[in-house]
């Protein structure tokens, strides 16, 4: 069962989440994001959230995680 934020489509939560990391701990960030795509893929795969919020959330996490490459 795939439950939380990224189940639910959430971007707002998802983001808030992110910027959290970045203030807090900048290093769990990478893990995250990846963490997170995966559970995007899984909610993709059993039909819980659309393909426009799916796309939003690839997005997200794809930025953030360039972000963290960076620093």
């Amino acid at each position: 069962a795939l439950t939380g934020p990224i189940a639910r489509g959430d971007i707002g939560t998802v983001r808030k989440h992110l910027e959290a990391l970045v203030e807090k701990s900048p290093g769990t960030l990478p893990i995250y994001c990846q963490a997170s795509q995966g559970a995007v893929r899984l909610a993709r795969e059993r039909g819980g959230i659309d393909d426009h919020r799916i796309r939003e959330l690839n997005e997200l996490l794809e930025s953030y995680l360039l972000r963290a490459a960076r620093t």
